[in-house]
């Protein structure tokens, strides 16, 4: 009924349909300019967003070349000869030592941080430039800013956390993809700055890179860094089970044959050398629950601090002879009793 009305409202006179007309019309057109509007002011932001993504890259390439440049200027064609044939051409060198290239990033520091002044294109510009470089120097240079954006960092605080995860994600990146990548990088990035991110925030990060050794695409380099990361605070007991159950999953919960890999293996046997300090007992036991697991250099990197008793016990271990080996301590005890008794 209510529409009826309104039909023979509208239909009975010429002046109120040109009325409405007239209004819709208006509206219209208001809704028009503002539809122009919003499309000329989305249109100004992306062109703002593309200046700015130009200028950035601009400066992204103008302070990597002074980087280059200064050090080319410092080069040692000698020493990079060699350099490169210790890293079996994976990488290049410019024969620089590292404190040489220490010196010169103290030199260049503050012209790179007044160029890069926000915390997140400092990274974006370690990990896309610097340490997708050919030349080990330069992927130096990357590590060092990146070492200086978690120095920054308050412990245990919750400043940066956008960085901290533009920094985990980006390494696992360059981890994953970069064909240049040693095991130089890999450990000092480990060592020195996802180490150091644990040392600031804790577990959360802590378990973020532990599940690195849990992912089906994880690289031959992001096994081996998530193992590295904790060597320097396996010791100290705050991630024994953590520890322990990745490098379980790296040997046991993984379809490819990665976890046999050398630098795989090294890594695996470092981390568990340093948690023997503080758990010996943990780590004999997984060594033997793996042992056919374990390459002979691994094994050897893990029971590296164990005295010599222990380290040539396991050396000559055999899976399957543990409950003969205990008979036989329990036959042999009481003899050993008297002969105490009589001295």
């Amino acid at each position: 009924m209510f529409y009826l009305a309104a039909y023979n409202w509208f239909a009975s006179d010429h002046s109120k349909r040109v009325q409405v007309g007239t209004v819709v019309s208006y509206w219209l057109d208001r809704s028009y300019q503002s539809f122009s509007c919003l499309s000329a002011l989305s249109d100004a932001l992306r062109k703002k967003n593309r200046t700015m993504a130009t200028a950035r890259t601009t400066t992204f390439e103008t302070v990597f070349s002074k980087i280059v440049s200064t050090l080319k200027a410092n080069a040692n064609a000698e020493r990079s000869k060699s350099q490169t044939k210790y890293m079996k051409n994976i990488c290049a060198f410019h024969g620089l030592t590292s404190p040489e290239v220490n010196s010169q990033f103290k030199s260049l520091q503050g012209e790179i941080l007044k160029s890069i002044p926000e915390s997140l294109d400092q990274t974006e510009f370690a990990t896309k430039y610097l340490l997708r470089s050919n030349y080990s120097e330069e992927k130096s240079f990357g590590i060092l800013l990146l070492i200086n954006r978690v120095k920054s960092l308050k412990k245990n605080g919750t400043d940066g956390e956008n960085i901290v995860d533009e920094i985990l994600s980006s390494v696992k990146t360059v981890l994953d993809e970069d064909k240049f990548v040693t095991w130089g990088t890999v450990d000092s990035l480990s060592s020195q700055v996802l180490c150091e991110l644990i040392k600031k925030r804790g577990k959360s990060v802590a378990e973020k890179v532990s599940k690195w050794s849990y992912d089906k695409d994880a690289s031959l380099w992001r096994l081996r860094s998530s193992c590295v990361t904790f060597v320097k605070i396996a010791r100290h007991g705050e991630y024994n089970d953590s520890i322990l159950a990745q490098c379980k999953h790296i040997l046991t919960g993984r379809d490819d044959k990665l976890s046999q890999e050398r630098f795989v293996q090294l890594g695996l046997g470092w981390v568990l050398r340093e948690l023997s300090l503080h758990d010996l007992e943990a780590v004999v036991t997984f060594l033997k629950e793996h042992y056919e697991l374990m390459s002979r250099e691994g094994l050897r990197y893990a029971i590296e601090k164990m005295d010599g008793t222990m380290r040539t016990k396991l050396l000559k271990y055999k899976p399957g002879e543990e409950e003969e080996e205990s008979e036989e301590e329990e036959e042999v005890a009481p003899a050993r009793k008297k002969r105490k008794s009589k001295n």
